[in-house]
């Protein structure tokens, strides 16, 4: 029987998990309709995409549901998630309803794509059969107090009409308990001092803590939540409080190619011919993984295998239903988004579901917006290991970008320009058409944290998308650090960064761990053990386990070699000196091979007929010929000049400027104190320091602190060079006033009730806004006042001057400006906005279109503190109202026209003066004075025209 056990020091635990398979059956369900008898029996079923459970309508029983679920584990709050769904043509009066009867909690959404009265989400594809009817989603979340030993969850539907025509239906209904301290029977919080009482007869401590089950003569375990029992259930084990681990909850519901799992939906035990990978069952291993018997593990899997390093797990989420939502809120903050296509399943819900989990964004969530990722720690570790799957999907391909940044390393981008491969029945879980695009891409990164002083890691990740459709999403999200191997062993940074086990047995410290054959405490050949592996002695053929079970020819010559004649001596000498490194049977000295050259160009210490057994030092001896690693920790002096596992100051095995570094194997490099801002090394072996940030000063190495009234000192702390004053006085020596050795100047203390002329407006011994001084000593002042005291004046060629007339320290900011002219678009006038003093800005127009009075001109101005700090934000800006002067401009028609009429007058009065002799002679003068008239009319209609045009 499998048992997988958790620690009693979970804090969340989820208890209740139900309707979260891909196929929904209500066959042995214990929910119950509203007459306590019917069970509900209807699911919502497609060829493409989840199943759902119905509520029917409000006329009908099974319209409401009610489930009683067990929560007798102590605890003081619940997490509880639906996702709704609504159906077809939800109206303004037909709502969802979900309740907790002990606690009389009753909460009601309405969500339609159409219905302006309720909330608006984006239209699902998940039935090909259900195109032309509206099927969206909403994930409902609610925290809330609760203590009791029983959940009555209560969700009912109020949509009037059938199924056909409208519908809430929903499923993923998961419910998670905020768990007390393991001691605690009842509590208020998870903290040791928040209990309320006690297991049996332990009696509630003055701080509010519980005593274990330890210290009792008999029933000294405890099982949560029974009490105080002679053993634990099951022999399960237990922690050093004595109090017993818990059984985590196995279902049997599980996804079809799951054999066990738990109540979260991790696969514990996958069906054959599957392979289980972060808790799920796939068809085949990705190629970045390990193939381990049924199992895919990951890099960062093996390293957790490793029982050698001391590992911490900082993060592990989104590998099935347990991430929470306060538990994604905790490590994610969004800091930016300019799409109204994420965040359609709810503002403030930043998760989604894949392939019958929870993963960080997702369909509908993170199409366009940047989250900043963020953990930290207390504890020392060297190296920060992360590792995370980021899926892509989207109608096209290269348009989907998904970038990341670590720290301070460099920005990386992903794009999605290649399609899964394989079969994935996932993707018929969401929105997507049958012909979507989609991508799954592995992030593994290491980050050295002794060179960093900041115990936190931060990401920015970034999603861009143009489509609706497309989304970037994170899976199987794992942080680790490691502190340092057992002490047994070594961290070997070549085999940490090449994936191998960083943690190498040390050989000669007489211990033997890990795959060491034998460790006789020194690294000599020929004495049975050599490089932690059994080697026959000096003059022995065959030996086991170190001991000499056959000796070498060679001893048997020596035996006889005084009753040898000097012929054969000679004979013997001559082969010894023409020795090729390969005959066994000769006298033959061990301490070297072949020729002196050749040991010089292989670098072999040691060999025995013929192969290197040991190699010069700062060399690894692989198979018998020695190779130099840069980045193994052993110095070989012939080629490098420093060789450091960790720490800065040796690169390429090359020491850096401002660096010294130790000539033994696995050493470090050091520099100057952190202070230092120029160091140098003067003769590879010792440091010296020239120059120190500001408020020190340098002294050999390293660098002193400067007295306080010092910005920057020379030679010793007293001799200022610069100071926060200009007479070199302590700061502190005017009252109210500091040195603030960030800003480098003397600042005032707001709030505490001095005031300091120049620094401060105001000071009334509080940082309150709205009393007249707010929180930064300045004085507040009114929109009325500030409307009292603006004016503006008109200038020539549509200039103006705005202006404030007061002995306050104010100050325009002229480049914060935004204007508005009512009736005329943007593009129909140019501005020109510059400072004339303090007080005033010069706003000046270039107009495109003709302008009147009727087109007031609204302008918004900046304005600061002109001591130091900011007065007014944006939304009380100043504003001023400007009654334009009017200016007629002409269009290209309207000049035009107006050249017509200029030039029909010049003719017609050369043609009157012409006819006025004419009609005085043959006394025509009044049909002269009528067509005149008639010829006037005309004209003036004519300009009419123009100015209507």
């Amino acid at each position: 029987m499998l048992l997988v056990l958790q620690s009693a020091n979970s804090f969340l635990h989820s208890i209740y998990e139900e309707f979260n398979n891909k196929k929904i059956s209500l066959a042995n369900t214990k929910w119950i309709c509203d007459d306590y008898i019917t069970h509900p029996t209807q699911v919502f079923t497609c060829s493409k995409g989840m199943d759902l459970v119905i509520l029917e309508q409000k006329s009908l029983t099974c319209h409401k549901i009610v489930n009683k679920i067990d929560t007798t584990w102590p605890h003081f709050r619940i997490q509880l998630y639906v996702d709704v769904y609504s159906y077809n043509t939800i109206d303004g009066n037909d709502y969802f309803w979900v309740g907790i009867s002990e606690i009389f909690l009753s909460e009601s959404l309405c969500i339609s794509p159409y219905n302006p009265f309720c909330e608006k989400i984006r239209q699902l594809k998940q039935c090909s059969s259900y195109n032309q009817i509206s099927l969206i989603r909403k994930s409902y979340f609610k925290e809330v107090g609760h203590s009791q030993q029983q959940v009555s969850l209560e969700i009912r539907s109020e949509a009037d009409q059938s199924f056909d025509d409208e519908s809430y239906l929903f499923r993923n209904v998961q419910i998670i308990l905020d768990r007390c301290y393991k001691t605690c029977k009842t509590c208020s919080g998870e903290g040791k001092e928040q209990c309320l009482s006690c297991y049996d007869d332990i009696v509630l401590s003055s701080n509010n803590s519980c005593d274990s089950c330890k210290n009792k003569m008999v029933d000294n375990f405890l099982q949560i939540p029974d009490g105080c029992r002679n053993k634990c259930n099951n022999n399960y084990d237990y922690d050093e409080d004595q109090v017993c681990f818990e059984d985590i909850n196995l279902q049997v519901k599980c996804e079809v190619d799951c054999e066990l799992c738990t109540n979260t939906q991790r696969c514990l035990i996958c069906k054959t011919q599957k392979y289980l990978y972060f808790g799920q069952c796939i068809d085949q291993c990705p190629k970045y993984t390990i193939v381990y018997g049924t199992n895919c593990l990951s890099d960062i899997d093996i390293l957790l295998k490793n029982k050698n390093l001391r590992i911490t797990e900082l993060v592990r989420e989104f590998h099935d239903l347990s991430t929470t939502k306060r538990s994604i809120n905790a490590i994610f903050q969004i800091t930016s988004t300019n799409n109204q296509h994420s965040f359609q399943k709810g503002n403030d819900i930043y998760y989604s579901y894949f392939s019958n989990k929870r993963i960080f964004g997702g369909p509908l969530v993170w199409v366009n917006a940047i989250f900043k990722f963020t953990k930290s720690w207390n504890q020392e570790f060297q190296y920060i290991k992360i590792f995370f799957e980021v899926i892509l999907g989207d109608i096209e391909l290269d348009k989907n970008i998904f970038t990341y940044k670590i720290n301070d390393q460099q920005q990386e981008t992903i794009t999605l320009n290649s399609t899964f491969q394989g079969n994935n029945p996932n993707i018929e879980d969401q929105i997507w058409p049958n012909d979507y695009k989609f991508n799954i891409y592995k992030v593994e990164k290491s980050i050295n944290n002794l060179i960093s002083t900041n115990k936190q890691l931060t990401m920015e990740i970034m999603c861009q998308n143009i489509n609706e459709l497309g989304f970037c999403g994170i899976q199987n999200m794992v942080v680790i650090g490691f502190s340092n191997c057992e002490p047994e062993y070594n961290f070997g940074l070549f085999n940490y960064e090449t994936g191998r086990n960083p943690c190498i047995p040390i050989c000669g410290d007489k211990i033997i761990v890990g795959d060491e054959e034998c460790d006789d405490g020194n690294n000599d050949p020929f004495d049975g053990c050599f490089n932690c592996r059994y080697q026959c002695e000096e003059h022995c053929s065959d030996c086991l386990y170190g001991q000499c079970i056959g000796l070498q020819c060679t001893i048997y010559v020596r035996l006889f070699v005084e009753i040898l004649s000097i012929k054969v001596m000679n004979n013997v000498m001559m082969v010894t000196q023409n020795y090729d490194g390969c005959s066994n049977c000769q006298l033959i000295q061990y301490d070297k091979c072949d020729l002196e050259l050749d040991i010089q160009n292989y670098h072999c210490a040691v060999c025995h007929y013929g192969k290197c057994i040991k190699c010069n030092e700062g060399l690894l001896l692989d198979g018998d010929i020695c190779v130099s690693i840069c980045g193994d920790g052993l110095l070989n002096l012939l080629d490098e000049e420093c060789d450091v596992q960790r720490g800065d100051g040796c690169i390429d095995c090359k020491i850096q400027d401002g660096y010294v570094c130790g000539k033994q194997n696995y050493s470090i490099c050091k520099t100057c104190d952190i202070e230092c801002t120029q160091c140098f090394s003067l003769d590879k072996i010792n440091l010296i320091c020239q120059a120190c940030i500001d408020g020190y000063y340098p002294v050999e190495d390293k660098c002193q602190l400067c007295d306080l009234n010092c910005i920057t000192c020379k030679q010793q702390s007293n001799l200022c060079t610069s100071c926060y004053r200009p007479d070199c006085e302590y700061c502190e020596s005017i009252p109210g006033l500091f040195g603030d050795k960030i800003t480098k100047k003397c600042n005032s203390i707001c709030g505490d009730g001095i005031l300091v002329e120049s620094y401060e407006q105001c000071d009334d011994y509080n940082l309150n806004d709205g009393d007249g001084c707010d929180s930064q000593c300045n004085l507040e002042y009114s929109d009325n006042s500030i409307n009292q005291i603006k004016y503006y004046q008109s200038l020539a060629n549509n200039t103006y001057d705005l202006k404030l007339i007061t002995q306050q320290p104010f100050q325009f900011q002229c480049n914060i400006v935004n204007i508005t002219i009512e009736n005329m678009d943007s593009q129909d006038y140019h501005y020109n906005c510059t400072q004339v003093d303090t007080l005033t800005c010069r706003l000046q127009f270039d107009f495109k279109k003709s302008i009147y009075k009727f087109n007031i001109i609204h302008v918004k101005l900046g304005l600061t503190n002109s001591i130091i700090r900011l007065l007014l934000e944006n939304e009380k800006s100043i504003q001023f109202d400007i009654t334009p002067n009017e200016l007629i401009i002409l269009t290209q028609d309207q000049t035009k026209q107006s050249e017509q009429i200029k030039g029909a007058q010049q003719s017609f009065n050369f043609v009157f003066l012409i006819m006025i002799p004419i009609s005085i002679i043959f006394n025509l003068f009044n049909y002269l004075w009528a067509v005149l008239e008639i010829l006037m009319i005309g004209q003036i209609s004519q300009v009419f025209q123009l100015i209507k045009d």
